[in-house]
């Protein structure tokens, strides 16, 4: 069957019944950095105030509450990188800065701008938890949603020219990217500051191609849909703001 005409009914059909075995994953982070950040019981009273503030229904705020983000920004963990000869680099150039015992600002950054991804990418992928639920299957609505964000995300990173006004948005979550950007841009230069900022909109275009694929009915090919994962995961996010 081609690619393009897997639908989500016929997929079920065809693993409907079937079992599914994951290997032990364990070995492949065995040379990973990892540990728990001795800040993170700090962290918790910002992010009680962010959950309290910015969960849309007041009935998902106990289970924005177990989702544990204050031990998803203290175990914030680095894979080694690659070496230019195709091995394993495991020297981290500037990551103690980061993890795992970065300073108290660098964790309350972690911490919020991974709020503000869960909570501005659930309004676009799924009914319930979503502050604007005509946003998950209306295009046109998820465009101006992304393009709303993009402005603001490229204003409070500081890329707009001197004097011009914040741009309106709708949705109040923004705020805590501006919260975040807020904290970045006090221990980030312009370099570092401008990788993230591009890390960000790949994010957002990708999030653009997911939604196009999901509401078309159909799967798209491994391959299509691969490179657009690599963009919606929102890990390289995470690695350009590190010094």
């Amino acid at each position: 069957m081609a690619a393009s005409s897997y639908t989500a009914s016929n997929l079920l059909t065809q693993v409907q019944g079937q079992t599914m075995y994951v290997p032990p994953l364990d070995s492949l982070y065995s040379r990973w950095i990892q540990g728990v950040n001795p800040l993170v019981e700090k962290i918790r009273p910002l992010v009680e105030e962010l959950l309290v503030r910015y969960v849309p229904q007041k009935e998902d705020l106990s289970h924005a509450r177990a989702s544990a983000y204050c031990l998803f920004a203290a175990t914030y963990v680095f894979p080694p990188s690659i070496s230019k000869s195709g091995g394993m680099d495991f020297r981290f150039n500037g990551l103690p800065r980061w993890y795992p015992d970065c300073d108290l600002p660098r964790l309350q950054f972690v911490v919020i701008y991974a709020i503000f991804l869960f909570f501005w990418d659930d309004n676009m992928d799924r009914e319930e938890g979503s502050s604007d639920r005509e946003l998950t299957y209306d295009i046109n609505l998820g465009t101006q949603y992304r393009s709303e964000a993009k402005a603001y995300v490229n204003w409070h990173l500081g890329f707009e020219a001197k004097g011009c006004p914040e741009p309106d948005y709708r949705n109040p979550q923004l705020e805590m990217f501006g919260m975040a950007a807020k904290i970045l841009r006090r221990m980030a230069d312009k370099d570092t500051l401008r990788r993230f900022r591009d890390e960000v909109f790949l994010y957002v275009d990708s999030c653009q191609r997911e939604q196009e694929d999901r509401l078309s009915g159909k799967f798209p090919s491994a391959q299509s849909y691969w490179e657009t994962r690599l963009g919606t995961s929102s890990v390289y996010t995470f690695c350009a703001f590190s010094p």
